[in-house]
């Protein structure tokens, strides 16, 4: 009711633009009501509820950005990515009220607590990276952003990374590697353009965007090296080692 509401009155208002981001604001905000309620009250399908309200509003983000920006928008700091960061925020709730309060929760809704996580996360980052490509590409700033896309994508590594070492998750940790791909991606695009005559060598933000794929790539080693009660067997399995085994091995025989 509430969203019918809004809608109909930006739109007649002329507001259009904003109906999309309103609405969308409007269902996260019911989706973390269903969600409290839900655990207050013990009630699952108040909080399949709040999904479905989070998937509305999630739908509702992804028309507005579709249809890009005006110029006169400023970066982050609009209606837009305020909401979709909301949506995403009332996400990361719901995997953290999963988590914590299993004795509320039913298991099939505890299973859903990594996939969650792991959600939030590469959402944060395609929302940023939209943010970022929309804004300045609308000024003809394609050099900066296809310098910045990788960074985020290397920072979207580096939260994987640290929440699967957090919550102990072997599956947000691999897809860290999946996102440091498309990181590795981003940065040979930007390598296929031409670079501009006033970019000194090694000191550009091109250079600086690829040297953060392969030093991402070494935290990302050195990080599974060293709490190894918190990798699997697979992940702490040191090429090193197992070579300098078998040479014993064939030495003994």
């Amino acid at each position: 009711m509430l969203n019918i509401e809004v809608w109909q009155w930006l739109d007649l208002s002329g507001r259009d633009h904003l109906a999309r981001w309103a609405c969308a604001l409007v269902c996260a905000a019911g989706a973390s009501g269903f969600l409290v309620a839900g655990i207050k009250l013990r009630c699952v399908h108040s909080r399949f509820s709040g999904l479905v309200a989070l998937a509305a509003a999630g739908a509702l983000e992804t028309w507005d950005y579709y249809l890009g920006i005006h110029s006169s928008y400023p970066p982050i700091f609009n209606g837009r990515f305020f909401a979709a960061l909301a949506t995403i925020v009332v996400l990361f709730s719901c995997a953290f009220a999963y988590r914590r309060r299993q004795q509320v929760c039913r298991s099939d809704e505890k299973r859903l607590s990594i996939p969650f996580y792991g959600a939030g996360i590469i959402l944060l980052v395609i929302l940023f990276s939209c943010e970022t490509w929309q804004w300045l590409a609308l000024r003809d700033h394609h050099y900066t952003a296809r310098c910045l896309l990788p960074f985020l994508w290397v920072a979207g590594t580096a939260g994987y990374l640290g929440a699967g070492f957090r919550l102990r998750s072997i599956h947000l940790r691999k897809a860290g590697l999946a996102v440091l791909v498309v990181a590795s991606i981003l940065v040979g695009v930007g390598y296929g353009y031409r670079i501009e005559r006033d970019c000194l060598l090694c000191l550009n933000g091109r250079f600086a965007a690829a040297l953060a794929v392969p030093l991402m790539a070494f935290m990302y080693a050195f990080g599974l090296r060293r709490p190894r009660d918190l990798c699997e067997p697979v992940e702490s399995l040191s090429p090193g080692r197992e070579t300098t085994r078998h040479v014993r091995c064939i030495q003994r025989q």
